[in-house]
């Protein structure tokens, strides 16, 4: 039959594969994603707060919905230092799921501030709707 191939060829062809370095073993109990290329940096930006706010919750022994108040729920055991690093890691994910102002196109970025449509993405109006921007220095 066209197209098939003993056994014996597709362990030769995956021992090659093997010895090129075109297969790398996955790490255990670890899964991949498939994302976007432009998309990768914020998933692994919100998957570090996810593994984060999950440790705390592990930590507390109940689950908390805030990222943030699980960290403080957990600051006597994690201390100073490591609850700043938590707070860190949550921001970082909060502006990797909520600005998106590298993927906007500019030219569409000027038709949506001047027409008025989507003006929750408007440059004008990033520092009113934005409770990241609000705080931020």
């Amino acid at each position: 039959m066209p197209h098939c191939h003993s056994i014996s060829a597709l362990a030769a062809r995956r021992q090659r594969a093997l010895e090129r370095g075109f297969l790398r073993q996955r790490v255990a109990g670890f899964k991949y994603v498939a994302v976007a290329e432009n998309m990768a940096m914020k998933v692994k930006q919100v998957a570090a707060s996810l593994e984060v706010h999950g440790n705390h919750c592990k930590l507390a022994g109940r689950d908390i919905h805030t990222a943030s108040v699980a960290a403080l729920t957990v600051k006597k055991h994690i201390g100073q230092e490591g609850f700043q690093d938590a707070l860190r890691t949550h921001k970082i994910a909060n502006r990797a799921k909520h600005s998106w102002a590298d993927f906007v196109d500019e030219e569409q970025d000027n038709v949506t501030a001047e027409s008025g449509e989507g003006t929750m993405c408007a440059p004008s109006m990033a520092k009113e709707v934005d409770p990241l921007a609000l705080h931020d220095p």
